[in-house]
């Protein structure tokens, strides 16, 4: 049973000073100014077919890799007339471009946020990983050259010699590409009539409700705010008595103070450190080559930032210095074990007598 503080017994006036942020978000390890050399992976199927033009739409899955952790993040190309990695200007090896900035539009933003970097295939109609790249990357094209993919696009009415080899039926290829394209058709208005964009990560720490007695500890509860989704993140305590400890759920943080351990004011320090924050950061990435294409390159999907919290416990007790003497020889003892009681036999305090041979009682 979670119960008050007994007043009587312990006073404890406490005093919180708190939020006080440190925010300084990163990316992946690449920046502006940066190279990125982008590779293709592999050819998708031809799920669509260009209405004007009769042909297959060609989509190939480019990524660059973390220089830091070697992680593949994806790139979308923002000039489908010029030729690109695996499509004419260079084989899957790929090519060089140029971290320009990030990126300005807020709709090609949206395009990913709510597309392939934000959004995980399993939250859509579509079959699979690479079809939900097809749709993010059909977008971004629909978007640049201001026209729908319903308008640009339709189902195919045949199939790809490769996809045949693949084990693929013209079925197969309309099934998905109906879902493909229906999905496309979604993306883009949402990227045209959301209002959404890219914030810088940020998160803070408050108290949350009042202290309370939970066994022997007092308990603090705080409340993780973030402007994006929140991800992982690690928690530091400095200052508190020790044996604190924490429970970390989502986004609440339980603080738990040993109360034996209090003996007198805390001037504690709560750290949020590697704070994830789901921000979906991106750049624009210009070809070396001015006849290749440019694309747009997805950070990691998480910003790291971090945070911190003052805890200020002023404590106002009665203090009884206890020691324990041999009845016979009237030198005090050390390892007695003193307990304070409420009226109904509950347990406030243990306080054993240490080397000095006296203990505190508060």
């Amino acid at each position: 049973m979670i119960k008050k503080i007994n007043k009587k017994a312990i006073p404890i006036l406490m005093v919180f000073f708190l939020l006080l942020n440190i925010t300084i978000p990163t990316f992946a390890a690449i920046d502006i100014g940066d190279t990125s050399h982008l590779y293709g992976e592999k050819e998708l199927p031809g799920l669509l077919e260009i209405k004007e033009t009769g042909a297959l739409k060609l989509v190939i899955k480019v990524y660059y890799r973390d220089p830091d952790t070697n992680q593949k993040l994806y790139a979308f190309c923002v000039e489908p007339d010029k030729p690109g990695v695996g499509s004419g200007a260079s084989d899957f090896g790929g090519y060089d471009s140029y971290v320009k900035e990030k990126l300005q539009s807020d709709v090609l933003w949206r395009c990913l946020y709510y597309g392939y970097i934000g959004v995980d295939w399993r939250d859509t109609s579509v079959e699979c990983d690479d079809d939900w790249y097809f749709v993010t990357k059909t977008v971004v094209h629909c978007l640049v050259n201001e026209k729908s993919p319903k308008e640009t696009y339709t189902i195919p009415s045949r199939i790809a010699s490769s996809d045949v080899e693949a084990g693929l039926t013209l079925k197969d290829v309309q099934r998905r590409g109906q879902k493909v394209l229906d999905e496309a058709e979604k993306l883009y208005n949402k990227c045209l009539n959301s209002n959404e964009k890219y914030e810088v990560a940020k998160v803070s720490i408050n108290k949350s409700g009042d202290t309370y007695t939970e066994g022997n500890y007092e308990v603090q509860n705080f409340k993780i705010s973030s402007n994006k989704a929140l991800g992982s993140y690690d928690v530091t305590l400095s200052k508190f008595p020790s044996g604190t400890t924490y429970e970390k759920n989502g986004s609440t943080l339980k603080v738990k103070i040993p109360r034996a351990n209090i003996t007198g004011d805390i001037e504690g320090l709560v750290y949020l450190t590697n704070v994830q924050v789901e921000t979906c950061g991106a750049f624009y990435a210009e070809a070396y080559n001015s006849e290749f294409q440019d694309y747009i390159i997805a950070a990691d999907p998480f910003e790291i930032t971090s945070a911190r919290t003052t805890f200020n416990l002023t404590t106002a007790k009665s203090i009884i210095k206890v020691e324990k003497t041999d009845e016979d020889t009237k030198e005090p003892i050390a390892g007695v074990t003193f307990q304070l009681k409420e009226m109904d036999g509950t347990v406030v305090q243990n306080a054993t007598t240490n080397g000095k041979r006296n203990c505190h009682i508060f």
